[in-house]
């Protein structure tokens, strides 16, 4: 009695179970339908929206843009590995320096690749003859400021002075040659041609030949031209061999690379130049030519450091007395170590470099020898802060008993590649005479596309 008393129960409670499980089950049915048929313009819309497709097809595109980046990333850091025998910590980039947004980037990559780029992307580009027909021009200025304390007249600048313009126009005349030219003027009063000369590319036995006005390879300062020099002054002996100018001479020049097993670079390099140069040359005749030979040789040590080493000749007439000429002979050895991590080689490097030259000069009382050096030294600190010294001894080429001794520092700013604001100073000690202190402020700028000079 008491278990079929038990059984009705269960039987009851399974059918009161059953019908509200029916019921729930008919309540949610029917609020699915109500909800499906309520929502359904709005995903009918969804489905439609040409914006809403456009804004999954851009993600989509920004995601495999994220994934191509991130597997170059990972291939670069794995070669610097391979070729980092010894890794070294990466440097904290300075807080003035602004990081690369990858995020911006990528936006600017997704914009271009948008189906709703400008329609100027499409345009059909000017021809190219257009603009390879005309050189390349560029416009560097030099402005200085100095204050001097007992500095003697040709060694003490103006208080103010624009003292370069340099104007470059350089191009590809065909195939065969190339032309470069550079017109100087100097404190915006007389128009100069400080270098111009076209290169012959394409001439037998591998022959690299220059014709025209060159600045003579003697040594590594004197290839530079002035506002690009690493320091606001060139070395003394630079200045007292060859001038505030240095040697620029009118001539040809035969430049052959040498081979030889350790595939290094060795360069020997002849110059036949007319030598009208008043300091150490003052020919100018067929008979008074200058001769310059210079060999040269890089090697590079190891990913990060390279050395540059060079040796230099250069004889020609000094003067004429009574049909009898006297010759000058110079000899100069250069060499230029510098270092640049492979990391972070944009903020941080280290130069230095080193000139020694010797003087050899006949007069009526018979030969002068003079010798003089340089040796200049550069730090970058930051991204665009550097600091640098220089120290100078030399003779002047005709008088062994004269000597200067100067030392320089300096610090240098860069707001970029297209300025720089460089404050030196400079300590002068003559043999005979005072000494003289001085203060530069130079203010270098460049406007247009100026090509790489001779390295």
């Amino acid at each position: 009695m008491k278990t079929d008393v038990l059984c009705g129960v269960d039987e009851g409670a399974d059918a009161v179970m059953s019908t509200a499980t029916s019921r729930s089950s008919r309540c949610f049915a029917t609020a699915v339908v109500v909800g499906l048929v309520l929502c359904s313009p709005l995903l009918a819309q969804v489905e439609t929206d040409p914006t809403r497709e456009l804004l999954l097809e851009l993600r989509r595109e920004l995601r495999e843009i994220r994934e191509q980046v991130d597997d170059r990333l990972e291939d670069i850091e794995s070669r610097l590995a391979q070729l980092e025998t010894s890794p070294e910590p990466l440097d904290e980039p300075d807080e003035n320096d602004a990081p690369l947004d990858l995020e911006e980037l990528l936006e600017e990559a997704t914009a271009t690749l948008s189906p709703t780029a400008p329609a100027e992307q499409n345009a059909t580009p000017p021809p190219a003859a257009a603009s390879t027909l005309n050189p390349r021009i560029s416009v560097i200025g030099d402005f200085l400021g100095a204050a001097s304390w007992n500095t003697p007249k040709p060694f003490a600048p103006p208080p103010l002075d624009v003292r370069e313009v340099e104007i470059a126009f350089q191009s590809v005349i065909d195939p065969f040659a190339r032309a470069d030219f550079y017109v100087s003027v100097p404190s915006l009063e007389d128009v100069g041609l400080e270098e111009g000369f076209i290169t012959f590319l394409t001439l037998p036995a591998d022959l690299l030949v220059r014709l025209g006005k060159v600045r003579v390879p003697f040594g590594r300062e004197n290839v530079d031209h002035r506002p690009e020099t690493f320091t606001v002054d060139r070395p003394d002996v630079i200045r007292a061999y060859f001038g505030d100018e240095g040697l620029s001479e009118a001539g040809v020049t035969l430049a052959r690379l040498i081979p030889n097993p350790w595939d290094t670079f060795m360069e020997l390099e002849l110059d036949v130049l007319q030598g009208a140069n008043q300091e150490s040359f003052g020919g100018g005749s067929v008979e008074d030519l200058l001769y310059n030979l210079r060999f040269r040789s890089y090697y590079d040590l190891n990913p990060r450091n390279n050395l540059d080493i060079g040796v230099s000749y250069a004889n020609g007439v000094n003067d004429v007395v009574r049909e009898n000429r006297f010759r000058s002979q110079l000899f100069g050895m250069d060499a230029t170590y510098q270092w640049r991590p492979l990391r972070r080689g944009a903020y941080r490097s280290f130069v230095w470099q080193t000139e020694l030259m010797r003087s050899r000069r006949d007069t009526l009382d018979g030969s002068v020898d003079t010798w003089g050096f340089y040796s200049f030294a550069r730090y970058q600190l930051t991204r665009r802060w550097y600091v640098g010294a220089r120290v100078d001894r030399s003779q002047e080429p005709a008088y062994a008993d004269s000597e200067r001794r100067s030392l320089s520092s300096f610090v240098e700013f860069f707001p970029s590649e297209f300025q720089r604001f460089r404050l030196q100073y400079r300590y002068s000690d003559l043999r005979e005479g005072p000494s003289s202190h001085q203060l530069f402020l130079q203010w270098y700028y460049l406007i247009g596309t100026h090509g790489a000079h001779r390295f």
